[in-house]
This record gives C-alpha cells, sequence and structure tokens, in this order.
C-alpha cells in the first residue's frame, strides 16, 4: 500500500487521501444540487432538470459550472 509521509512525520494512505477527496466530491455535489433546488423558481422546467442532471451525472464539472456559470443568469436578488 502507498504510503505518504507529510512533515510531521504521520503517514496517510493512499486509501485514506481517496476517501478525502470522495467526500470533498460529494460534498461539493449535495452543495449544488440544494444551491439548485433553492434557486428553482426562478428556473424553468427543463433548465432546471438539465441542471440536476448535469450536476449528478458529472459531479465535478456540472457542480462546478452551476457554481461559476449556471447562478450568473438568475436575478441579482434572488442570488
Amino acid at each position: 500500500m502507498l504510503a505518504l509521509t507529510d512533515t510531521s512525520g504521520s503517514t496517510m494512505t493512499a486509501t485514506a487521501w481517496f476517501g478525502l477527496a470522495a467526500l470533498a466530491l460529494c460534498i461539493l455535489t449535495v452543495a449544488a444540487v440544494v444551491s439548485i433546488m433553492r434557486h428553482a423558481s426562478q428556473l424553468s422546467r427543463r433548465v432546471l432538470v438539465v441542471w440536476l442532471i448535469v450536476t449528478v451525472i458529472f459531479p465535478p464539472i456540472g457542480a462546478i459550472a452551476w457554481f461559476a456559470a449556471g447562478r450568473r443568469g438568475l436575478p441579482a436578488n434572488s442570488v
């Protein structure tokens, strides 16, 4: 098993790193889905469904795209 050592001498296995990355990805995806649903009243049904599908099927790409570009199309007082 691959062990990564930090400067303090403690080791963290590659499995733990992948676990942290997976946890971060899950948190990002859930945050994006919650944000999309909170703005559902400002989105058409088709746009809402497309954003949800893209975010769930392509978690990092969809979530980052929603936070970077998706919310820009909403009225300023709803963000």
